[in-house]
């Protein structure tokens, strides 16, 4: 016996009659008689005496009658439940990202996914490694050069030219500098930080008894050139919110400060991580 023979037998008590079940649950009126019959051959007894008026319930179908409601109403309640699971957004999302990506996009990101998601978890790490996507360390990536490990997915969110500037307060102080780096406040990353990492600032070659700090964050960077101690490198974007001044407009490094997203194709299937990606998506479109 399954679970259509008694929705079948259920249907056929509330209806009434053969004809009145087989329209509510679609068929013709022979496949519901049949079923009836298999029904009760499988039961071994009498349901329902047929008559030009309908069809009465038999003693054994009035005892079954109270289970079989109460089998219904629990099935409809794990139907719900499913549904509701597969409605509801629960679970962590793993996502790597420097620090100044993380604090200017990510935390605010996960502000607005907490209101719409109460039940997902946003695991943060900002680090200036590479987290391994294909052992799973990590489910998104946002990082400042193109992943190109096998069986990932990218796209780029944002590209901004990078630019040599100071703070008003520095330019104060110190001065505007020539043609030539010869302050000796000079901000830059330690070897090794980015990719595509040289000598130079916005093409000139610099003499590194004028670097003050070697760093290996973006974040401490921007507050070294922001808090007028240094000056060094820094995208447009960032620059323009901390109302930095630009040294040389004319000047600028080869490579543009660029954002892109990466995550493993599996993991692109799992509907909380689409669910996060699309949102990071949003805010990048929006600038």
């Amino acid at each position: 016996m399954n679970w259509n023979d008694l929705q079948v037998f259920l249907e056929i008590y509330e209806s009434k009659t053969l004809r009145a079940a087989a329209k509510k649950l679609n068929v013709d009126q022979a496949t519901i008689a049949r079923r009836l019959n298999d029904l009760e051959e499988k039961l071994n007894t009498k349901l329902f005496i047929r008559s030009r008026n309908g069809v009465t319930p038999t003693s054994h179908a009035l005892d079954l009658i109270p289970h079989l409601n109460t089998i219904q109403q629990e099935t409809i309640d794990i139907e719900r439940k499913l549904n509701q699971l597969q409605q509801e957004v629960i679970g962590t999302v793993k996502i790597s990202t420097t620090d100044s990506l993380a604090i200017e996009f990510i935390t605010p990101l996960i502000h607005r996914l907490q209101v719409k998601y109460p039940k997902l978890c946003i695991e943060l790490t900002t680090t200036v490694e590479t987290l391994d996507l294909n052992k799973a360390e990590v489910d998104i990536s946002i990082r400042t050069f193109r992943a190109k490990e096998q069986d990932l997915i990218v796209k780029k969110l944002a590209e901004w030219e990078v630019g040599l500037y100071a703070s008003k307060e520095y330019i104060n102080k110190f001065g505007q500098p020539n043609d030539r780096l010869h302050h000796r406040h000079i901000v830059m990353y330690q070897q090794g930080i980015l990719p595509y990492q040289n000598d130079r600032l916005v093409g000139e070659v610099v003499d590194h008894s004028n670097i003050i700090t070697q760093v290996n964050s973006s974040l401490i960077l921007m507050h070294m050139i922001n808090s007028g101690s240094a000056i060094g490198e820094l995208c447009s974007y960032f620059a323009k919110k901390n109302n930095l001044q630009r040294i040389w407009p004319n000047k600028k490094r080869e490579q543009n400060y660029e954002v892109w997203l990466a995550m493993h194709k599996d993991s692109y299937k799992t509907k909380i991580v689409r669910i996060v990606i699309n949102e990071i998506v949003k805010i990048f479109e929006k600038l």
